[in-house]
C-alpha cells in the first residue's frame, strides 16, 4: 500500500562476509641494567563493513527503508611505547605512551546509523576520526615497598609489608558530532549544521571550567539538510586523573595472606567532565 509507515529492510544482493586485517610488530630492549623499553606498532584495517542506512522515500510503496550492505570500512594507526625500569628491590616505575589515529564513516557496533540520512547522502563526507578516537595517551604506575621502620616485636610486625602505589592516566579530548535534529513521521533525524569560522567555537568556560558549544558557530543549511560541518569535527574534553594507594600484606604462613588497601581516587580533585553533547536542538515539521 502507499504510505506503507512499516519500515522495509533490504540487504544488497551480492552482501559479502566483512574484513579485517590486523598487523603488529614489536621491538623490546633492555637499555641499562633493569630499564627495559617496549616499541611497537599495530594496525587495523576493516573493509566492507555491515553499514544500515535509513532512507526516505526511496520506494513508491514504502515511505522508510533500511538497506544494509558493505559501506562501512575502517582505519586504525597506534605506536605505543613503555618503558619498565625496577630502580631497586622496593621500587618499581612503568610508563606508556600511545599515538594513535582512527578513522571510520561509522562508530558504533550495532551496524546502523545513529542518525538518519536521505538517499543523497554521500558516505565520504561521514568518513571522519572515530567517536573513540584519543590521539593521545599518557599512563604511569609508580610502587614502592615501605621498609619496616623498627626490628623485632610489635613495633616491625606493625611497620612492614607495606606498600605505597600510584597511577596517572592522562588522554586528549575525544571527537563530539555536532548535530541538529529534524522531527519526522518515524521519530527523528539528525543532520549536520554549517559552521560559521569567524565565530569561537566555544563559549567562556562555565563554573567548575566545564566549556560548551557557541550556537552562534553554527546554522542550519537552507535546504535544512546536511551541512558543510565534518563529522566527529569537534573535541570535548581532555582527560587527566592521579590516584594513589596504601596497601598492608599481612601474612598468615604458605600461601595464605591478607591484603588490606586503601586507595584516593583523583588525588588532587581534577575536573573530568563526561562527553560534550552535540545536539544544538530540533526542528519541528515546519522547520521552526
Amino acid at each position: 500500500p502507499t504510505n506503507n509507515f512499516t519500515p522495509l529492510s533490504l540487504f544488497a544482493a551480492k552482501l559479502q562476509t566483512p574484513r579485517v586485517w590486523k598487523f603488529l610488530t614489536e621491538y623490546r630492549q633492555e637499555i641499562f641494567d633493569g630499564n627495559f623499553v617496549s616499541i611497537s606498532y599495530q594496525a587495523a584495517f576493516g573493509r566492507d563493513l555491515f553499514l544500515t542506512r535509513s532512507l526516505f522515500n526511496a520506494d513508491p510503496n514504502f515511505t522508510l527503508v533500511r538497506l544494509t550492505n558493505n559501506e562501512g570500512s575502517s582505519d586504525y594507526h597506534a605506536l605505543n611505547a613503555i618503558y619498565e625500569k625496577r630502580l631497586s628491590q622496593r621500587f618499581s616505575v612503568a610508563a606508556r605512551y600511545t599515538l594513535a589515529k582512527s578513522v571510520d564513516n561509522f562508530s558504533p557496533d550495532d551496524g546502523s546509523f545513529r542518525q538518519t540520512v536521505h538517499v543523497s547522502q554521500i558516505l565520504s563526507r561521514d568518513r571522519a576520526a572515530s567517536d573513540f578516537d584519543a590521539r593521545h595517551q599518557a599512563s604511569v604506575y609508580a610502587a614502592f615497598d615501605v621498609p619496616a621502620l623498627f626490628e623485632g616485636g610489635a613495633a616491625e610486625f606493625l611497620t612492614k609489608d607495606w606498600t605505597i602505589f600510584g597511577f596517572v592516566n592522562a588522554r586528549t579530548a575525544l571527537p563530539v558530532n555536532v548535530t541538529y535534529a529534524r522531527v519526522n513521521d518515524f521519530g527523528v533525524e539528525y543532520f549536520r549544521p554549517d559552521f560559521i569560522s569567524d565565530a569561537p567555537l566555544f563559549l567562556n568556560e562555565t563554573n567548575g571550567g566545564g566549556k560548551q558549544l557557541n550556537p552562534a558557530a553554527f546554522t542550519i543549511p537552507v535546504n535544512q539538510g546536511q551541512g558543510d560541518l565534518a563529522r566527529n569535527a569537534v573535541r570535548g574534553f581532555a582527560f587527566f586523573q592521579t590516584d594513589l594507594g596504601l596497601e598492608r600484606r599481612i601474612n598468615f604462613g604458605g600461601e595464605t595472606n591478607l591484603r588490606l588497601t586503601m586507595e584516593v581516587f583523583n588525588l588532587f580533585d581534577n575536573k573530568n567532565f563526561a562527553g560534550m553533547s552535540g545536539n544544538l536542538g530540533t526542528l519541528n515539521t515546519s522547520g521552526e
